[in-house]
């Protein structure tokens, strides 16, 4: 639970961000999620040593990303998505592979 609360600090800061209807506060929040997207990526390849749990942490990251798309919009969902596949291109993890080709 412990672990989770700088993930929720974060989302909260990108919420109050995207409610400003500036272009630079718009693109501060894409920017954030690409980031935890990144963030969480890493986490998952440094904490799942098995395919089960892989397969959990898959769901919990889709998860994740349909409540930033419901409460953030698509563009910044997109971007928390394209974090995860960037860090796990970028790291050459067969991940990668499955996920995104």
């Amino acid at each position: 639970m412990f672990q989770r609360l700088p993930f929720i600090a974060i989302l909260l800061t990108i919420c109050s961000c995207s409610a400003d209807n500036t272009s630079t506060s718009g693109h501060m929040s894409t920017e954030s999620a690409h980031d935890i997207g990144r963030s969480d990526a890493a986490d998952m390849l440094d904490r799942c040593k098995n395919t089960n749990a892989i397969r959990d942490q898959l769901l919990e990251l889709r998860a994740r990303e349909y409540n930033i798309r419901c409460r953030m919009g698509d563009a910044v969902a997109d971007s928390y998505i394209s974090g995860i596949e960037t860090y796990l291109h970028e790291n050459g993890d067969t991940l990668y592979e499955t996920l995104f080709r």
